[in-house]
């Protein structure tokens, strides 16, 4: 037992010289404290000096409250688990967690407390200053979005409290793809397209379009989206806002959007070369024959609508656009022009 005794004083004194902690006791009989070295360095009393102080003259006037609080507990024979702040002799001010258990006399009675203090001023100040810049970056995204969402590595959508306000949807309504249903019709495979083509390549997402929001009338917004990373450089998740085109609360009347121009034979072979793609690899882009890229391309016979609008979204889906400019048809790669008019 000696052994341990020693060894047990050893490892206080050890834990004690890095001046974060100290051990209390306290005579509930007698009001009687003592305090160890350590807490006498958390506290900046000397150890001549009563800690009682802990409990009193030091606690922050913010605090005040929590000093009865605190007798009382010890008093009533209960345990205490509370972190408050103390003004030291120096005028500086620390944070201190104070924990203690109670110890009971033949009676059942409360004896005395015995308790630690932990010097807890690094990590509480940093995790203040997190919540402060987590509320500042809250309140800045809220000030410029409409909607603020998120979704997983795989691009599918979670919910979004302000995206469900906005359009009506409920949280399983809009998960996963369910939020195209809120998309303009005539604007969702571009939506779309280009969603799918910033998770494929992990490149930022920027789009107009329009929404059908809640109270029946249609809004014209801009999405952004960028993807955050893990230390390997994969995609941990997607962050994105949108925001209204106009400065009005809730949705505007808009006008519809231009229609595409219609995909010809010339837009195609265009497109396809921007891309460096032969008729075969667009047609398995696209799911279907090399036959039919042939025909529309040369347009030779009737290709139907289902097989113009896969090869549509097929090069959408790399970064064309196609693009209507003083009534010529043209596209475009990644916002430039690689194309005359057509």
């Amino acid at each position: 037992m000696p052994t341990r005794r020693g060894s047990s004083y050893q490892l206080l004194k050890l834990l004690e010289a890095s001046g974060q902690i100290g051990v209390w006791s306290l005579d509930v009989r007698t009001g009687e404290m003592r305090g160890s070295a350590g807490l006498a360095h958390i506290t900046g009393l000397s150890q001549d000096e009563s800690p009682l102080g802990l409990l009193d003259g030091l606690i922050h006037p913010d605090d005040r409250e929590v000093h009865g609080e605190l007798i009382d507990i010890l008093y009533n024979g209960r345990a205490i688990d509370h972190t408050v702040r103390i003004v030291r002799p120096d005028r500086t001010v620390r944070w201190i967690a104070i924990k203690a258990q109670i110890v009971l006399d033949a009676d059942h009675q409360p004896a005395r407390a015995e308790g630690t203090a932990f010097d807890v001023t690094g990590p509480h100040e940093a995790r203040l200053l997190a919540e402060q810049s987590t509320a500042r970056y809250r309140g800045l995204v809220h000030a410029i979005a409409a909607v603020v969402w998120t979704t997983s590595p795989n691009g599918r959508v979670r919910p979004s409290s302000t995206w469900q306000a906005l359009t009506g949807q409920s949280g399983p309504e809009m998960q996963g793809d369910g939020w195209l249903a809120a998309v303009h019709p005539e604007d969702r495979a571009h939506v779309e397209a280009a969603w799918r083509a910033a998770v494929e390549r992990a490149t930022p997402y920027e789009v107009a379009h329009r929404v059908l929001c809640a109270d029946g009338v249609t809004g014209r917004f801009n999405s952004y989206a960028t993807p955050l990373h893990n230390p390997d450089g994969s995609v941990r998740e997607w962050i994105g806002i949108m925001r209204r085109m106009t400065d009005s609360e809730g949705c505007e009347p808009l006008a519809a959007a231009p229609t595409p121009p219609e995909l010809t034979g010339a837009l195609v072979r265009g497109a396809r070369a921007m891309l460096n793609w032969s008729a075969e690899e667009l047609a398995a882009a696209a799911g279907v024959s090399v036959a039919s890229v042939r025909r529309l391309e040369e347009d030779v016979g009737t290709v139907r609508l289902r097989t113009r609008e896969a090869i549509r979204h097929a090069l959408e889906a790399e970064g064309v656009t196609f693009v209507a400019i003083g009534g010529k048809a043209g596209a475009l790669v990644d916002g430039m022009r690689r194309n005359a008019s057509v």
